[in-house]
């Protein structure tokens, strides 16, 4: 299997950064908010679980895709301490991350329906992030990540599209 999980740019480095509070607030809402990373790297670590004994390709491509939510979180970490934050699990609220955001689906169908849907939303998210952001490293990294959630969508949608075949195993 030959799947690419990200859109293949490289991720910018952040440059140019000074203590901003404001981005790190915005950062902490992408990295471990209610919809955020975090939220994605539980939900689909849990859905492979699930899924690993009757859907065992799925089961890996979900596996696949948390590892690179695991590295955005990572690059989002890295980028609230370049703007003078702490990489806290919380949302800009200063709320601490609570895992009642994690969606505990079995069926596959509502899985993959609701991995689409939270990829839309993140994309959403980071382009409206980098829209109020003034530092360009950053604003291309969120656009970047951007890109790997809409190659996301398209394999969950592939997914989803092809069921009746992931039903057999």
């Amino acid at each position: 299997m030959d799947i690419n999980f990200t859109a293949g740019r490289e991720y910018p480095e952040i440059v140019d950064a000074r203590p901003n509070e404001y981005y790190v607030r915005l950062l902490y809402n992408l990295r471990s908010s209610y919809e955020s990373e975090l939220t994605a790297i539980l939900q689909y670590l849990y859905q492979h679980d699930v899924l690993k004994d009757s859907n065992k390709e799925v089961s890996y491509i979900i596996e696949e895709i948390s590892l690179v939510e695991m590295h955005h979180m990572g690059l989002l970490g890295e980028a609230i301490v370049a703007f003078g934050g702490k990489p806290c699990y919380i949302n800009s609220n200063n709320e601490n991350f609570n895992t009642c955001c994690v969606a505990y689906y079995t069926n596959i169908k509502q899985i993959l329906e609701k991995n689409i849907m939270d990829e839309k939303n993140a994309v959403e998210a980071y382009r409206h992030t980098a829209s109020l952001v003034d530092n360009e490293s950053l604003k291309n990294l969120l656009l970047t990540i951007a890109e790997d959630e809409c190659v996301h969508i398209k394999i969950f949608q592939s997914l989803l599209d092809d069921l009746d075949m992931y039903k057999r195993y």
